[in-house]
C-alpha cells in the first residue's frame, strides 16, 4: 500500500528499509552531507555525521524512488486536490476514503487554524526535540535538492513528470502530515462528515448525533514470536496499543534474530522499493514475495560494502 510508504516516511523518516547510521566522525564543511549506499533491490543505507545529514540523505533517496507519491501527498496537505484531480474524485489515501473536495475543505481549515505551527513552536518535550528538528529540516532539504537537481520536466517517473502539481516540500508539510497520522483513528476518519456537515434549519434545535466512523484498515508494529520463544510452545503475536488487532499483514515483514555478533534479519517489502513503474525496483521484491523468498538485510559497513550490488552516491546541500 503506497500510502503506508509515505505515512511511514513522515512518521519515522525510515519508511523504506533504510539503514540510518550516524557517524562519529567530525561533520564535514557545509550544511548537509550524506552517503547513500544501495544494496540489492535498491535498498538505501544512509550514512552521515549528524542528524541533519541523515535526514538529508533519506529525503534525497526517498525522492529518487518515490517522489510522485510524496508529491501527491503534498497536494492533499495543501488542500488542492480538487484543483488538479476533480472535486468529485476519491483521494488516493486508502485509509481515509473521502472525495477530493471534502479533503480540501478539511485540510484548508486545518491549515488556516495554524494549530500545527503553534504545536511545533513549543520547546521540547511538548514540541520537537533538537534531533527531530534536525532530521526534518535535513529531510526536506534532501527531497527538495533532488527535485531541484532533476527538474519536474525530467523526473524519471511518468506519473508526475512535468505535472503542475509537483512542488517543493516545507518543514510544515512534514509536521502537518505527522499530525494527521496521530489522528488516523479520530478526525481523519470523519473528514467526509466534517466537510459536508450542515447546520439545523432556522428555528429548529440541533440534536446531538454520534457518527459511526469506519475503522482505519491499518496495522503497525506487530511482533511475531516462534514456538521456541514462548512458554506454551504455540507462538505469539504482540501488537502495539495503537493497532492491537494486528494478526496478519504483508506490507513490510522482518524476521530478526539478535545474536552476540549483531542482528541477523531477513525482510521483504512486498510492494517493492520504488513507485516508479520504469524502475527496476518497482516489482522486484513483489516477485520475490510471490516466491516466498526474503532479502538478507545488511547492517554493518563491512556487510554493506561486500554486497554484490553495492553502489554509493555522495550528496550535499
Amino acid at each position: 500500500m503506497r500510502w503506508k510508504l509515505v505515512a511511514g516516511a513522515v512518521a519515522s523518516l525510515t519508511a523504506l528499509p533504510v539503514a540510518l547510521t550516524a557517524s562519529a566522525e567530525a561533520a564535514p564543511t557545509g550544511p548537509y552531507h550524506a552517503e547513500i549506499r544501495r544494496t540489492s533491490y535498491g535498498i538505501p543505507h544512509i550514512k552521515a555525521a549528524d542528524y541533519g545529514g541523515l535526514g538529508f540523505g533519506h529525503g534525497y533517496a526517498f525522492a529518487q524512488d518515490n517522489l510522485c507519491v510524496m508529491a501527491s501527498r503534498l497536494v492533499t496537505l495543501s488542500g488542492e486536490r480538487s484543483r488538479y484531480f476533480r472535486p468529485d474524485a476519491q483521494t488516493d489515501d486508502p485509509l481515509t476514503r473521502t472525495t477530493n473536495l471534502a479533503s480540501d475543505v478539511y485540510n484548508q481549515a486545518e491549515l488556516r487554524s495554524d494549530a500545527v505551527r503553534r504545536l511545533i513552536a513549543q520547546p521540547a518535550p511538548l514540541g520537537p526535540t533538537r534531533e527531530v528538528r534536525d532530521l526534518v529540516r535535513g529531510y526536506v532539504a534532501g527531497y527538495n535538492r533532488y527535485l531541484r537537481d532533476t527538474g519536474v520536466s525530467r523526473l524519471p517517473d511518468p506519473t508526475c513528470r512535468g505535472a503542475a502539481w509537483v512542488r517543493p516540500m516545507t518543514e510544515l508539510d512534514v509536521y502537518r502530515d505527522l499530525y494527521h497520522v496521530t489522528q488516523l483513528e479520530g478526525a481523519q476518519q470523519a473528514i467526509q462528515q466534517i466537510a459536508t456537515a450542515t447546520p439545523p434549519s432556522a428555528g429548529r434545535t440541533a440534536r446531538a448525533k454520534v457518527p459511526v466512523l469506519p475503522k482505519a484498515d491499518a496495522g503497525s508494529n506487530a511482533y511475531g514470536l516462534g514456538r521456541d520463544a514462548t512458554r506454551g510452545k504455540g507462538g505469539m503475536v504482540l501488537a502495539d496499543g495503537t493497532y492491537p488487532d494486528v494478526q496478519f499483514g504483508s506490507s513490510f515483514i522482518m524476521a530478526v534474530s539478535l545474536t552476540p555478533a549483531g542482528p541477523r534479519a531477513s525482510t521483504i517489502l512486498t510492494y517493492s522499493e520504488s513507485a516508479n513503474p520504469t524502475s527496476p525496483h518497482h516489482t522486484d521484491q513483489t516477485r520475490l514475495f510471490s516466491q516466498k523468498q526474503w532479502v538478507l538485510e545488511r547492517f554493518t559497513d563491512t556487510e554493506i560494502a561486500a554486497e554484490p550490488q553495492y553502489r554509493t552516491t555522495r550528496v550535499t546541500g
